[in-house]
């Protein structure tokens, strides 16, 4: 009977030591997982309010939509041509479409700003006509500026420096590289640009600063200035603005390459403000030399493969002797081919640096960029023939149709690009017209005298 109830008592006592155990066992459990809990409720917190100040990607691409407007052809959704982002004005007040980069309603601090990180991706769609081919670009003219050239501007050595690594060459470089935010329409706009001068200036994209009611500028080091607007040019997208450092600053000016020395294939890296992420940097290589044709004109540019988004933007392309070679403009994000749609990735698109220079140092010392040819008017296909699609010539209206060129029969805009890319200021061009008149069409010839193009 005494071992019985011995054995019952250890039962007992057994049971009361894992009761006691397992509830220990369940405090701690219900400890760990409560902080854990706290902390992913504040992590999801602050997500939740981050996406909250960006703006409904929806809501985004129903505005952009609104704002697209067509001059070079009237593009409809049923149009077959790849879609760019990041994209640009086409020359003097005829867009062919146009695009702000990744926008937010909050208005820039007056202080460092911490860069949140964003949870979504917003992509703006901007629709240009692409055409590959060979590497037709316009004659760069050799303008005179009173801006004194930076050291490096294009003046290669063979025992120039070449950086080992990317981390080197990021470290050498990026402090010339600024953020750009802009407020228009109450909006702020994010880009990038590059510091190209000790006095201040700054270059960057058109359509990044175009809009704009108030532009500042952040280094590197967190310093935030205003800028004021310079000036800019639609057709290249290259604008500059400048700021007025203090007395103590010293601001880290680009080394400028030559481009038309840069090779395909050789590697190069971006720096620039993707979506508000400044100084973020992606390396890859030249891919190709593209032309791409905006307006009458065919705009050469380096296609590279390294990471571009919205924001990078008027940012920079360096090779790996730390020289700027490129300023960043646009990508291509998808094709239509035949009825399908294929995405595209790593087709990324940079002015040559020999071009945006010229472009600056034009805007700085005249306003505007000299020597660009201006026939007054814009064309498009329309029922299958080449009409006008803008007008600044009295004589020639909206909607006319060009029948032919310089007395050759046209019926597509090739056969007029075949006259217009050879153009220069002073050039007589005849065009034949055929116009709606009553019930019937009325024909007739102009003369065109191209123009220097002057704002």
């Amino acid at each position: 009977m005494d071992e019985q109830n011995n054995k019952q008592d250890y039962e007992n006592q057994n049971a009361q030591e894992n009761q006691e155990r397992n509830q220990t066992l369940s405090y701690d459990d219900q400890d760990v997982p409560k902080s854990k809990k706290e902390d992913g409720s504040l992590a999801e917190k602050e997500v939740e309010a981050n996406s909250l100040e960006k703006e409904d990607p929806a809501e985004k691409a129903e505005d952009i939509e609104k704002n697209v407007s067509v001059t070079e052809e009237k593009i409809s959704e049923e149009k077959k041509e790849p879609r760019f982002s990041c994209s640009y004005e086409p020359p003097y007040g005829a867009p062919i479409l146009s695009s702000d980069e990744s926008v937010s309603d909050k208005s820039p601090k007056r202080k460092k700003k911490p860069k949140a990180l964003i949870a979504i991706l917003i992509v703006i769609g901007v629709i240009i006509v692409f055409i590959g081919g060979a590497w037709l670009g316009p004659i760069l003219l050799d303008q005179e500026s009173s801006l004194p050239m930076p050291s490096g501007s294009g003046n290669q050595e063979d025992d120039k420096t070449v950086y080992a690594n990317f981390s080197d060459l990021y470290e050498a470089v990026a402090d010339s590289v600024v953020d750009i935010d802009v407020i228009a329409l109450n909006k702020n706009t994010v880009g990038s640009g590059v510091i190209i001068d000790q006095d201040g200036y700054i270059i960057t994209n058109h359509h990044v600063v175009e809009n704009f009611s108030e532009i500042i500028v952040t280094l590197r080091n967190g310093t935030e200035y205003d800028a004021f607007y310079i000036g800019g040019d639609a057709k290249y997208d290259i604008a500059v603005i400048k700021i007025n450092p203090t007395p103590d600053s010293e601001l880290v000016v680009a080394e400028l390459g030559n481009s038309a020395e840069v090779k395909v294939a050789e590697d190069v890296i971006a720096i620039g403000n993707p979506l508000g992420l400044s100084g973020t940097v992606t390396h890859g290589i030249i891919s190709g030399e593209r032309m791409i044709r905006q307006y009458f004109y065919p705009m050469d540019f380096l296609q590279i493969d390294a990471a571009i988004n919205n924001g990078n933007s008027g940012g920079a392309v360096f090779n790996m002797s730390g020289e700027l070679v490129g300023i960043v403009t646009a990508k291509l994000i998808d094709f239509m081919n035949g009825e399908e749609q294929v995405s595209v990735e790593g087709l990324g698109f940079a002015v040559p640096i020999d071009v945006a220079w010229r472009c600056a140092k034009d805007l700085i010392e005249y306003g505007y960029v000299t020597g660009e040819p201006d026939m007054g008017i814009s064309i498009g296909m329309n029922n299958s023939a080449v009409s006008i699609t803008e007008s600044r010539n009295a004589e020639i209206n909206v909607n006319d149709q060009i029948i032919a060129i310089q007395g050759n029969n046209v019926t597509s805009m090739e056969e007029i690009y075949a006259v217009t890319d050879k153009m220069e200021i002073g050039d007589q061009i005849t065009l034949t017209l055929r116009r709606r008149s009553g019930l019937g069409y009325l024909e007739f010839d102009v003369t065109i005298t191209v123009e220097e193009h002057q704002p």
